[in-house]
């Protein structure tokens, strides 16, 4: 039975009695139906304070069996490593920020560089950047900034709302054919709520000047045909640094749900986000371990920026009258802009005014996707179609200057950037007997980079190679500012490229016996590329081969290209390297009852049964749940683009393998555990031994914990996480130490109150997050220019935080 206004229902019990949460006083329709009786609408009357009681008697009624032609959308899961994580995941873990959101995949560990930016992403052995090889999307709209000025895929979900998340799906592995540009580790799609519960004010607050206020209110009355929502969050924080961080960050979002006659749906979201912060960066070890500074100081106290996203998300959804065909499209508009101020290097470049440089990164994005899906008969198999495509369109103004206290001094880099991308995909999805499961799809991906570089100098392509020399010497002893000693130098190429590739996946899926699916399955991709790096890459290609007709040899054709500041390695890379995975795996499902018998159900496929065996000494667990996969990706040109000096490094080829793990189980009725292994091996292919790491890459991560619930008004939960320490260099000189870290969490419910403590780094471990080796030169340790000691290459880190004491209070309405 259902309450029609609110669809809040309820099964009765062995002897036909029933309980319902009333909603607010008001009349309503209960919706009563069971198989074999006429269905009934009876009209009720909710009163402030008081129970409604209903008396509900059901006439019987003939049964009528046809034969019956079952179609339904097949399982989520075509892979062991993807999963969905719905209400009882999200609500279970504390989420205070996106973060929090992300923390909940399994596998995937985050690195907060400062407090406004995006978060450093690592899954499968992949050091994702800021989400360069990890996708990510809300509502349809693609998160990821292509182009972007601090790094390729740049995803800052900081405008993110948590409470509005109603599940979050994962996919990880390039085998889908939805799914293409920097999805090679990973696919992550967050789906917000249609309608609120209840309206929610919250407050909370913590250490180091932290506060969190938040709203949401259901605007309309929430009914079967609308529903319309607004959502508000504000956050501040010092942060434990000796400078404090003065982050402030505002999020707004509002959403509008229509039901549309014929199984049609209407969804409009519209959100704003603001956000500015002071920073302190990264620190050299040697600064602090020298006693320079504390571990919470800073080297440049101007350190910080100012990010904002305004987002209009729009999605058309219809069901045929019997389910067996479906459309969506999607359609988004997106303004951001990004304003970084950072220092890496220090002193390295400029041993007079420093090295400090501001990042910005101003664009419009806007996209459509559609999709289209058809149950269908192929001979004797059932079968299901799934098509689709779309585009996304990027306009970028992109500037880097070398900047002193944030006052522009020298202008580095200048351009404008059109990138755009067009797909189409398919899918066949055929299921033969019982068991199994045949995946085949195709994805086509095109691409078109346009970059305008407004510092290039003229073209000098019509020169002979002799005037070519003498030019560029010439353009290197033009004078400069004297106060600019060793200026910041970076290469500039203005021109057109375009790419075109085809993905093929496969997908494998048998059901082994009730409760138990294997899975393998296996695809290719590409790696993702910025747009500067695929036409310097086409400029490099282009003017090598010219020189060459020209009657230039090797070595004065990489003497021409090194003056203009370009790598004559790039005249080898690929404009969408291909990359290629494969994977197998398992999950398994068991289910326990009181009485100490278990079943093995259902399965994660479209035929699974639930089936019981008694056998009380196998009673382990009320529920558990054990997934497994053994993986393997080859990528083959890793191509990183450095967004201080305004150049792409081809890594090489690589290859990774490994092994993940997770199981969830309730081990009680008041408790569950969990448990996430991720084991990653990666190599360099290639390179020589012993210098063969590939930086930054996880080697082992795990998470998992305890959820304690022993009524419907207490919970409380205790969760770890662990990263190993990991290679920081390709010779393993350098390593990024590892750490292992444990959160408590509580919460009360006291009426319409609800009460909430967390406390983060709970053993106030001394932690190093975000990491990694680079040159820098320090004040007063000397440099080149003044004939003194090398600059250091180093470990660079942003301390982690510690322990942390979190107080909210929620009052529902």
């Amino acid at each position: 039975m259902e309450i029609e206004e609110t669809h809040k229902g309820a099964t009765t019990g062995e002897e036909g009695l029933f309980q319902l949460d009333l909603p607010p006083p008001g009349n309503y329709t209960l919706s009563i139906s069971f198989v074999g009786y006429h269905s009934q609408r009876l009209p009720i009357e909710v009163q402030a304070g008081e129970p409604t009681p209903v008396l509900v008697q059901l006439e019987p009624e003939p049964i009528q069996l046809q034969s019956i032609l079952v179609q339904a959308d097949p399982a989520a899961i075509s892979a062991a490593s993807s999963r969905t994580l719905r209400a009882f995941d999200l609500r279970t873990r504390p989420r205070a920020s996106s973060r929090d959101l992300l923390q909940v995949v399994p596998g995937l560990f985050t690195a907060q560089h400062s407090g406004g930016k995006a978060q450093q992403l690592f899954l499968r052995g992949f050091d994702g950047g800021f989400g360069t090889d990890v996708a990510v999307a809300v509502d349809g709209m693609p998160i990821n900034l292509v182009s972007h000025g601090h790094g390729q895929g740049y995803a800052d979900l900081n405008f993110l709302i948590p409470e509005t998340v109603e599940r979050l799906e994962v996919f990880k592995g390039p085998y889908s054919a939805q799914y293409g540009n920097l999805a090679n580790a990973g696919q992550l799609i967050l789906t917000t709520h249609d309608r609120l519960d209840q309206n929610t004010l919250r407050i909370e607050r913590g250490r180091f000047n932290t506060a969190r206020y938040t709203a949401l209110y259901q605007v309309s009355p929430d009914s079967a045909q609308n529903s319309a929502y607004f959502a508000g969050d504000y956050q501040l924080t010092d942060g434990p640094f000796d400078q404090p961080e003065d982050l402030q960050r505002l999020s707004l979002y509002a959403k509008v749900y229509h039901r549309l006659p014929g199984e049609a749906e209407l969804r409009a979201a519209l959100s704003g986000f603001s956000s500015s912060w002071d920073a302190s960066s990264q620190l050299p070890s040697r600064a602090v371990e020298s006693g320079r500074i504390s571990r919470w100081g800073t080297i440049n106290p101007a350190e910080g920026g100012h990010t904002a996203r305004h987002n209009l998300m729009l999605s058309y959804t219809r069901k045929g009258h019997s389910g067996a065909e479906g459309f969506a499209a999607h359609a988004y508009l997106c303004d951001y802009n990004l304003k970084l101020y950072s220092d890496y290097s220090f002193f390295l470049q400029d041993p007079i005014f420093g090295d400090m440089v501001e990042q910005s990164d101003d664009r419009y994005l806007a996209g459509l996707q559609a999709q289209y899906h058809l149950a269908h008969r192929l001979g004797p198999l059932l079968a299901r179609w799934q098509g689709g495509g779309g585009f996304r369109a990027d306009n970028v103004a992109l500037e880097l200057w070398q900047v002193v206290q944030r006052r522009r001094y020298w202008p580095l880099l200048d351009a404008r950037v059109q990138e755009h991308n067009s797909f189409l995909w398919g899918q066949e999805e055929l299921a033969w007997g019982p068991q199994w499961r045949l995946i085949l799809g195709l994805r086509a991906d095109y691409f078109t980079f346009e970059v305008e570089d407004r510092l290039e100098m003229a073209q000098p392509s019509v020169l002979p190679l002799s005037e070519w020399l003498r030019l560029f010497q010439q353009r290197d002893n033009t004078p400069r500012p004297k106060a600019l000693h060793v200026p910041l130098v970076q290469p500039h190429a203005s021109g057109v490229a375009q790419a075109a590739i085809l993905s093929p996946k496969a997908n494998l899926i048998y059901a082994a016996g009730p409760g138990l699916d294997l899975f393998a399955n296996f695809g290719t991709g590409f790696h993702s590329n910025d747009a500067r790096s695929a036409v310097i890459g086409r400029f490099v290609r282009e003017q090598s081969a010219f020189m060459a007709l020209r009657g230039g040899t090797p070595s004065q054709i990489d003497a021409v290209l090194d003056t203009l500041n370009f790598d004559p390695a790039l005249r080898r890379t690929r404009i969408l390297p291909r990359t290629a995975g494969a994977e197998l795996g398992f999950r398994a499902r068991l289910q326990g009852s009181r009485a100490g018998s278990f079943s093995l159900g259902p399965s994660l496929g479209h035929y699974g049964s639930d089936v019981r065996f008694h056998a009380p000494a196998l009673r382990l667990a009320e529920r558990f749940t054990l997934g497994g996969a053994l993986w393997w990706m080859d990528v083959q040109d890793e191509i990183l683009y450095d967004p201080q000096l305004g150049t792409a490094e081809p890594r090489g080829r690589t290859r990774r393998w490994g092994v993940d793990l997770e199981t969830r189980s309730q081990v009680g009725p008041w408790l569950w555990a969990d448990v996430d292994l991720n084991w990653a091996h990666g190599r360099l292919r290639g390179a020589p031994a012993g210098a063969d790491r590939i930086p930054l890459a996880p080697r082992f991560t795990s998470a998992g914990g305890l959820t304690l619930r022993p009524s419907q008004r207490f919970e409380a939960g205790l969760r770890y996480r662990h990263l190993s320490d990991r290679p920081a260099t390709a010779d393993g000189r350098l390593q990024a130490e590892g750490y292992t870290l444990f959160d408590l969490s509580a919460s009360c419910h006291l009426g319409p109150f609800l009460l909430e403590l967390a406390a983060e780094n709970l053993l106030n471990t001394e932690w190093r997050e975000a990491q990694f080796a680079g040159d820098s030169l320090l004040p007063g340790e000397g440099g080149q220019a003044q004939h003194g000691p090398p600059p250091a290459t180093d470990i660079n880190f942003v301390p982690g935080a510690p322990f942390n004491l979190r107080l909210g209070v929620s009052f529902f309405y």
